[in-house]
């Protein structure tokens, strides 16, 4: 396999996890109404084509380099 193909994966997971996680997950939120950890998830899956158009155009590191302290130096991109 050449270099380029390889691939690097530094987590351990297998898929027998990954099903557990998202089972569990789920009857979170289902069963027990525990949803406001997960709202955030929630939001960017609703949000993704958006969030990736402003990603892709470089609105979204302007608008967050446009936010600044005092000072243009102190902005949110410093502290991300």
């Amino acid at each position: 396999m050449p270099t380029v193909m390889k691939r690097v994966c530094y987590m351990d997971y297998d898929v027998t996890d990954m099903i557990y996680i998202n089972i569990t997950m789920h009857f979170q939120v289902d069963v027990y109404c525990y949803k406001k950890p997960f709202f955030p998830m929630e939001w960017v899956g609703k949000h993704a084509l958006m969030l990736f158009v402003l990603v892709a155009c470089n609105i979204a590191p302007i608008l967050i380099h446009g936010f600044y302290w005092r000072e243009p130096q102190n902005n949110l991109v410093r502290y991300i």
